[in-house]
């Protein structure tokens, strides 16, 4: 334990040292965005995305609270693609380029030389589509979980910091215009039923059909969280395949994908796989998932799942006349 503790006081001493050799390097010229929902199992799989491709990982650098460069920006901020906003480009900038003065977004290094830059955001969807055109050299990788699941996830730390429901993130006028009417009365009327679990399924909702609606058929990596439970190696082997990154698949052995993330412990990490991510059916009432399969609906979002996992295949059937693109379409 001793040795331990000077090995990693050693390791964050030297962290500035490392990063700006790296970047000196030119090993932080190829950057991953792994984007998604909080408690949608991000940490756990940039964990091992990071491991396996050998990227140096920041933690969630867009958190208004706890990163100074982003304070101005409330949680779930929206940009819409195409307009101006210097400040913001300049502190993603700062992310991009691994520039960030905070312990908490740089973690203590783990090798001495990186191969590129994975980025972990939970509260950046809205903004991405905006970001990905200031920055087109970013590989985005979009994580999506269960958002049963989620909300179930959600409310066991609901001391934590979480958008309260819809209506929060609509006081932005400019996401409000981006949205038709009918949608906004039905997000509100959501909220108006105050139940924490159904308010969480249409954050959900609109997090994600806001930045599907936006993305361009290939542009983003998807990635299913319940398939990477089911299947790690394979499904982190798609996403190194996607970075254009030979990965080190030895690195991915047992221990370290059984391992809890920073934001999770042993215990529910063990009921996620013997579950296979089905642990939220039984803390949920018939109601709420009646309601909550209503949401999905109504913004196309229920062709992600059915009966409670993934279904995303080619030949599956999918409702016409949707503003979403195709699942298969939106992968590359």
């Amino acid at each position: 334990m001793y040795s331990f503790r000077v090995r990693h006081k050693l390791a964050r001493g030297a962290g500035p040292a490392i990063r700006r050799l790296n970047d000196a390097l030119g090993n932080f010229d190829k950057v991953a965005w792994l984007l998604g929902d909080a408690r949608s199992g991000t940490t756990w799989v940039a964990d091992l995305i990071a491991r396996a491709c050998g990227y140096y990982q920041l933690f969630e650098p867009f958190h208004p609270l706890k990163v100074p460069a982003f304070a101005d920006w409330p949680l779930n901020h929206f940009q819409l693609p195409g307009s101006s906003n210097p400040p913001l480009r300049a502190a993603l900038q700062q992310a991009f380029e691994v520039k960030l003065p905070s312990r908490r977004v740089n973690p203590v290094p783990d090798r001495l030389f990186y191969r590129g830059l994975l980025v972990k955001d939970v509260f950046a969807n809205l903004l991405a589509a905006w970001a990905l055109k200031e920055f087109p050299l970013v590989r985005p990788i979009l994580l999506i979980r269960n958002p049963f699941a989620v909300a179930v996830s959600k409310q066991a730390k609901r001391h934590w910091l979480w958008t309260t429901g819809p209506v929060e993130m609509l006081r932005q006028a400019a996401l409000r215009a981006s949205l038709a009417e009918e949608e906004i009365d039905y997000l509100t009327s959501v909220e108006g039923r105050d139940d924490f679990i159904l308010n969480q399924i249409a954050v959900w909702a609109l997090i994600h059909t806001v930045l599907l609606r936006q993305l361009r058929p290939g542009q983003v990596h998807l990635l299913i969280f319940e398939k990477v439970v089911a299947d790690p190696r394979e499904e982190i082997r798609k996403v190194s395949a996607f970075l254009g990154t030979e990965p080190a698949m030895t690195l991915l052995n047992p221990r370290q994908i059984g391992r809890p993330s920073r934001s999770s412990d042993q215990a529910s990490v063990d009921r996620v796989r013997e579950s296979r991510g089905g642990s939220w059916q039984s803390k949920i009432t018939p109601e709420q998932r009646r309601i909550g399969e209503d949401i999905l609906s109504r913004f196309g979002l229920d062709r992600f799942y059915r009966d409670g996992m993934p279904w995303i295949s080619g030949a599956d059937p999918v409702r016409t006349g949707s503003p979403l693109q195709e699942p298969e379409a939106l992968c590359a």
